[in-house]
């Protein structure tokens, strides 16, 4: 089976694949904005035990912005980071994305 395939049952698993998310956007966080994208949704699945915080681009590409959605497969966030910031603080969007698997239980 394929990365692909493995990642797509993982996320039609119960409590998954929720269509609810949060839209986030550099007008919003302001200098605080990681990503070179201008907007993006928020969305939390539930696989188990973990929650995976991904962010929607609305292009095709989700990217995973905490431990767990990278350990499911998305890919990291560091792809649309903006260039020559270090540390880059996702703390605030990854606990604000985690209100969306909290709301499930």
């Amino acid at each position: 089976m394929s990365s692909g395939a493995v990642l797509l049952t993982l996320l039609a698993g119960p409590g998954c694949g929720d269509s609810r998310g949060i839209e986030v956007s550099a007008a919003e966080y302001g200098e605080s904005w990681p990503f070179t994208i201008a907007v993006g949704t928020l969305r939390c699945d539930v696989n188990g035990q973990r929650k995976a915080v991904r962010l929607d681009t609305g292009t095709g590409i989700q990217y995973g912005i905490n431990g767990a959605a990278k350990t499911l497969g998305f890919p990291d966030s560091a792809a649309v980071h903006k260039p020559g910031v270090v540390g880059v603080d996702l703390q605030p969007l990854i606990e604000r994305g985690l209100t969306l698997c909290d709301a499930r239980r």
